[in-house]
């Protein structure tokens, strides 16, 4: 049996919590042990992250008069990159129902092909047929198209190529019988700038990473629905001509029988959604796995899969909403057929709910005030919630969905407001602190193309007064005040004295950067783990902390929320369609080989790499309070160690860290090994 022939088959990660903040480099290793020859497609490492609604209704059937169950599910990818590290061919993820026109890049990492290059492939023409592919489960795929074209071509050019596409020696014509095209970009990387003093396969010093941006005017292969179209890219033969059928790839290849370790590093988007469980129900969520399968006929060999927890770096907090906010609320309470004890009241209460400001960060004080003026002849009890509201959708042509869930959080206790006086709650005092919840989350929308988000959500304070106390059958009163959860405390400065704001409450401290990093990761599920006791990011609850981190760049425009709140359940805490912040898919380009100029308009990029202008590295415990343990740094980083080592010296230095010079923080990033570990070293820098 196959599964006998695979005695191990694991994925380990480099960082052992598999918790990451967007931005952030996920490198690990696949191990491969097979017991005999295996005859295989290919040997294929991936990174998904993705978003699923789950929306069930109850109906009836009259004709059998039964209860039965229609489910609608909604789903969107985030993120969607593929490594193909033993095989002949590359490819791209597939576009599920990409039809004639099919754009790339909507999830971070779906056009991307890469491969594995040797030195002397460097100095000789490189020809590669691309050919544009349907996939049909179960059934031979369908080529909408094919191309040979010299990798050398592309990466001469620095703006994307669009070429034609033919099939059998003919041009292959779409709709309204416009040429079928594909364009496309490609840069040129070395192997070592990738995974470090490794060899992925055989003698490849470079990998070529083909980014496919789209393709048009393809031809309908299914009668039914709309292609699920991706590109596969191979070596053509010496002897491959472009005048008549391209030749086909060599599909299958011999896996050798032994151990084999294949490295990876996938780059995740800068703004990535964070990791969520059970969000209005618990088959609704975001996320984050890495996997790693081989493609061969039995389908009947394992697939490795391991889940990793993203953490949001969006959004945060724009200063509209950083100013102090309140509403209030009076409601006249009058009944005669009340239940036994209530019976006769009758007055007004009035209920004033403040906050010092609109965005907090999960595990800060909350700055909240209730005034509770009860003017009726009897009691009522008092509590204040944090209220999740959250929408899920489906995106079914025949029967879209859309559902509104709630949630809430006790943050105190039922009080109990005494007839004709005035109860003031402080949430300061009661040391009230921000729930551990996910970050509020307004959608991805990324490129224009991009479908809707199946989940979102934000919250709201809510006050509830009850007259004569909960569980009575008298009337009540209730107060929303909307706010977000960002991903980071909305203050960069620090004050160890206090700060007064405006029109509330005094906060002891202001918090530099994120707090409580167990917020940002569910604990229902075992998959996603905490980021409190990692070593890669402190934890800043306790305020000796707080001077020694480092704070937080925003990333674009943050969000808003609705103005004020409503008594209508429906309207309190909804988002605001129209000023959404604009999410799009960026990645790390890595540095390109000096011998091949990088493609610097590719959209949506940052390219990152070593600065060959650093000074020389300063040494000596005795010299200046930007020298103490420089030298021991660069000389561990020039040994191997990774950004953590930057993390660890920041804290420990943290004097000497704030002393240094652009040109010592350029000496730093330089000696980092991998110019893909560069990005966290440069935030455990600032």
């Amino acid at each position: 049996p196959i599964m006998a022939v695979c005695e191990q088959f694991d994925i380990e990660l480099e960082r052992e919590s598999g918790v990451y903040y967007g931005g952030e480099i996920v490198r690990g290793k696949v191990i491969l042990n097979v017991a005999r020859d295996v005859v295989c497609r290919a040997v294929r490492i991936g990174m998904r992250g993705f978003a699923r609604s789950y929306i069930r209704e109850r109906r009836y059937r009259h004709s059998t008069k039964t209860w039965y169950y229609v489910v609608f599910e909604g789903r969107k990818a985030y993120q969607e990159e593929s490594l193909i590290v033993f095989g002949n061919s590359y490819r791209t993820a597939t576009q599920s129902n990409g039809g004639a026109d099919v754009e790339f890049g909507i999830a971070a990492g779906d056009g991307l092909i890469s491969m594995p290059i040797s030195e002397s492939e460097l100095h000789r023409p490189l020809l590669l047929i691309l050919r544009l592919m349907d996939h049909d489960r179960g059934k031979k795929d369908n080529v909408l198209g094919e191309v040979m074209v010299d990798a050398a071509d592309l990466l001469a050019s620095d703006e994307e190529v669009t070429l034609p596409l033919q099939r059998n020696g003919e041009p292959v014509l779409g709709k309204n019988e416009v040429r079928s095209t594909v364009t496309l970009a490609a840069d040129l990387v070395p192997v070592e700038t990738v995974f470090g003093q490794v060899t992925i396969a055989g003698t490849a010093t470079h990998i070529l990473r083909l980014h496919v941006l789209r393709a048009n005017n393809l031809r309908k292969a299914n009668w039914i629905r709309d292609n699920d179209v991706y590109v596969q890219a191979y070596r053509a033969p010496e002897d491959a001509e472009t005048g008549g059928p391209l030749p086909q790839p060599i599909e299958n290849t011999l896996l050798s029988a032994g151990r084999h370790v294949y490295p990876f590093a996938f780059p995740l988007r800068l703004d990535a959604p964070g990791s969520a469980e059970g969000i209005g129900n618990e088959r609704s969520y975001i996320r984050y796995s890495v996997s790693a399968n081989v493609d061969e006929s039995s389908y009947g060999f394992p697939m490795a899969t391991r889940p990793i927890s993203v953490v949001a770096n969006r959004p945060l907090a724009q200063l509209p909403l950083l100013g102090p906010a309140y509403r209030t609320t009076t409601k006249e309470m009058t009944s005669c057929c009340g239940p036994i004890g209530v019976c006769g009241y009758t007055g007004d209460v009035t209920v004033k709910l403040t906050l010092d400001r609109r965005a907090y960060a999960a595990g800060e004080p909350f700055g909240f005030e209730l005034s509770v003026d009860n003017q009726t002849s009897t009691f009522c009890s008092c509590a204040v919630y944090v209220r999740r509201a959250i929408v899920l959708k489906t995106f079914d042509k025949a029967q879209p969905k859309r559902r509104l869930f709630y949630s809430t959080h006790d943050m105190t206790s039922l009080i109990r407001a005494e007839a004709g006086k005035m109860l003031v709650l402080n949430g300061i005092e009661r040391d009230c602190r921000v729930p551990n919840l996910q970050p509020s989350f307004f959608g991805a929308t990324g490129i224009p193309r991009s479908k809707p988000d199946p989940l979102v959500w934000t919250y709201a304070l809510h006050a509830k007064v009850h007259v004569g106390g909960v569980g009575m059958l008298g009337p009540h009163v209730d107060v929303f005040l909307p706010i977000i959860l960002t991903a980071a405390a909305p203050y960069e400065g620090l004050s160890e004295q206090g700060v007064t704001l405006p029109g509330l409450v005094e906060v002891k401290y202001l918090i530099k950067t994120r707090p409580g990093y167990d917020a940002y990761s569910a604990v229902s599920n075992r998959a996603h783990l905490s980021l409190a006791s990692s070593p890669y990011f402190p934890t800043i609850f306790g305020e000796d902390e707080l001077a020694n981190v480092a704070s937080v760049v925003p990333i674009g425009e943050a969000v808003n929320v609705s103005d004020g709140g409503s008594d209508d359940e429906d309207d309190a805490a909804i988002v605001v369609a129209s000023n959404q912040t604009h999410y799009q898919p960026v990645t790390v380009l890595w540095a390109a080989s000096p011998s091949r100029r990088a493609l610097e308009n590719l959209p949506a990029a940052v390219v990152v790499g070593a600065d060959v202008s650093a000074t020389e590295a300063k040494g000596g415990d005795d010299a200046s309070e930007a020298n103490l343990g420089f030298g021991q740094l660069l000389q561990d980083l020039t040994d191997g160690a990774d950004s953590t080592r930057v993390t660890e010296w920041v804290r420990q230095h943290p004097d000497a860290a704030g002393a240094l010079t652009p040109p010592d923080v350029s000496t730093i990033l330089s000696a980092v090994p991998l110019a893909i570990d560069q990005p966290p070293a440069a935030r455990a820098l600032a």
